[in-house]
């Protein structure tokens, strides 16, 4: 069962903290909790839908990629400025998948264009007639218009990190 610890909304600030099982239901919850906390900001700049995109996309990858012997995902939504930040924590199975985690970043982040990395990834998924590592981040990076890190914290925990700027208007659709 899904536990809300905190749900703050200001006229300057929003923030969402929420410890969740590793179960699959609970991530549409949480993207429908994200859309509805970013619409009530009425600053078109922070797309509702992208932002859930995002915060959908890293508790996904918690949970496919995750220990769910550690049972919890850590997920917080910040405005700071004028950006947000999404964090998701957790336990990976194995000790190297950070390692590799972060070598995907590198990857996606040395590619001129995001669209291309997205498509590359998606091109090999569909190819392998499987799952491809990195198609979520990709797109986060790519239709979340963010910045995404990856910390290694203590005991195989890391922390997804991803850092939305509110768009300029010619960016988007929701502000034109």
């Amino acid at each position: 069962m899904m536990h809300m610890l905190e749900w703050l909304i200001d006229a300057m600030n929003l923030q969402k903290n929420v410890i969740l099982a590793y179960r699959w239901q609970d991530i549409e919850c949480v993207r429908q909790d994200v859309v509805a906390l970013v619409a009530t900001t009425h600053n078109p700049c922070f797309e509702p839908e992208r932002v859930g995109m995002v915060a959908a996309e890293l508790l996904e990858n918690a949970i496919a990629h995750g220990d769910s012997t550690c049972t919890k995902v850590h997920f917080s939504l910040k405005q700071k400025d004028d950006c947000l930040h999404i964090r998701v924590r957790n336990h990976v199975k194995h000790a190297d998948d950070a390692n590799k985690i972060n070598r995907l970043l590198a990857w996606i982040g040395s590619c001129e264009n995001k669209r291309v990395a997205y498509q590359t990834l998606l091109l090999q998924a569909f190819n392998s007639y499987q799952a491809s590592g990195g198609v979520g981040l990709a797109r986060i990076v790519y239709e979340g218009h963010c910045e995404l890190t990856c910390n290694t914290e203590e005991d195989r925990e890391i922390e997804m990190h991803a850092i939305l700027k509110a768009l300029p208007v010619d960016l988007n659709p929701i502000a034109r």
